[in-house]
């Protein structure tokens, strides 16, 4: 009997002292779709916070106004993160903090940018690999199909630098 098996790209990375992990799937075209989408719903609220700063009047209460806003936002960025990372991912980063601050947020994504950027060279050298031996194997039609994806394979490693830089 033949046996293969295909490295579907999904990557763990243990986030508190529990064990507990959250999960990378670097050959997912809907993570990268997702990225785009986290990054996009960042703009605009940093767009949005601007205005809101803006319009503050003197006399509003600013410490409240600023907390509020604060908590607003850490709740909306750990469901964005959720959806970006899996369900629970706040959770388990920020255990026993309910609400984690904008602090605890930054640094979060600071350790995870280098993760991810190893992950993205780990997946575009992989499919290197893969080409190449697909190129060297590859005969008449075959050729053809291994030139489209060679070419679909450097756009995709292309708009995931692109990301994640």
């Amino acid at each position: 009997m033949e046996r293969l098996r295909v490295d579907n790209g999904v990557r763990e990375i243990e986030v508190n002292s529990n064990g507990d992990c959250i999960y990378i799937p670097i050959n997912d075209n809907t993570f990268f779709e997702r990225i785009r989408s986290f990054l996009d719903w960042a703009e605009k609220e940093k767009a949005a916070l601007e205005v809101k700063l803006k319009s503050r009047t003197e006399a509003d209460d600013e410490a409240e106004n600023i907390i509020d806003m604060q908590t607003e936002l850490s709740r909306d960025i750990c469901e964005e993160l959720d959806k970006l990372l899996g369900e629970g991912c706040c959770r388990k980063v920020f255990m026993g903090v309910q609400n984690p601050d904008i602090v605890l947020v930054l640094d979060f994504l600071g350790q995870l940018m280098p993760i991810m950027r190893k992950f993205a060279q780990e997946r575009k050298e992989r499919a290197e690999r893969v080409l190449d031996m697909l190129f060297d194997n590859a005969t008449g039609d075959w050729q053809h199909v291994c030139d489209g994806f060679a070419d679909i394979a450097q756009g995709t490693d292309d708009a995931i630098e692109a990301l994640l830089m």
